[in-house]
């Protein structure tokens, strides 16, 4: 796997973040594989990772600038962002084989967490993969919401590096399609992993995860307020009982009819 690393996209100001969350990455990625790479300022990350500093800019501005300045080698990227708690060892067979299938079917985006769907829309899946043939992989429609999430995935690095030349926000990102883009998600479960931050504030269950519940880096940003429309129960059920449906609906709203386009 030499044209191929790990990078976890973090910056100075989110450094403590990646401090108390990067040993999971460290103990459940095959470091022994890949190479493991951590974008930052003017931090210098403990080994395991290797420090690729970006001069202080806007999201898109630094990741551009910190994978461009990885070796030339490297000709495909696993993305990470700094907030994801990994629970269990990466399966590296698993992980390889599909590696070799973006290789070999030129894919410049697999998702390597399961699409999300409702209930029903999940049921579907599942059917479709017990066809004989299933390779574990669905391709994703140029309409799908968050076509480019930033959940954890294999990234083409120079597809990955074009997207990010384009303005906007890191969440504004991750509803880009550009023309040409063949973006993919797996349908067998790879990861189990999850994000410990809401707009800048700890989830109230990441201590407890992280095993530092005395560490003054929670009390500095503080926690997610609770409330029942902040619970991952609430959050859960809505997205099982409706998936997406909400947001496409609000999308389609927003789309201009054919005749305000004349």
């Amino acid at each position: 796997m030499q044209d191929v690393c790990i990078f976890v996209s973090s910056s100075d100001n989110t450094f403590d973040v990646f401090s108390l969350v990067s040993g999971s990455v460290a103990k459940r990625w095959p470091g022994e594989v890949f190479d493991l790479y951590v974008g930052l300022n003017q931090q210098i990350a403990k080994a395991p990772f290797h420090t690729i500093s970006a001069p202080v800019s806007g999201w898109c501005a630094e990741l551009e600038y910190q994978i461009n300045a990885l070796p030339e080698k490297f000709r495909y990227i696993i993305l990470i962002l700094d907030d994801f708690f990994f629970y269990e060892k990466v399966d590296t067979d698993e992980l390889v084989r599909l590696i070799d299938m973006v290789r070999g079917r030129h894919i410049h985006y697999l998702r390597l967490k399961l699409l999300e769907r409702s209930g029903l829309g999940k049921a579907l899946i599942f059917l479709r993969s017990l066809r004989r043939n299933s390779d574990g992989i669905i391709r994703l429609t140029h309409d799908e919401p968050y076509y480019s999430s930033l959940q954890v995935a294999i990234w083409d690095r120079a597809h990955l590096s074009e997207m990010l030349k384009q303005d906007g926000s890191i969440w504004e990102f991750e509803h880009k399609a550009i023309a040409g883009s063949r973006h993919y998600a797996i349908t067998r479960r790879l990861l189990r992993y999850n994000h410990l931050i809401e707009k800048g504030k700890w989830f109230r269950h990441a201590p407890e995860i992280l095993d530092c519940c005395d560490s003054k880096e929670f009390e500095q940003r503080g926690f997610v307020q609770n409330g029942l429309k902040q619970s991952r129960i609430y959050k859960r059920i809505k997205f099982f009982l409706f998936g997406y449906a909400f947001f496409r609906l609000r999308r389609a709203k927003m789309q201009p009819r054919k005749s305000d386009s004349v």
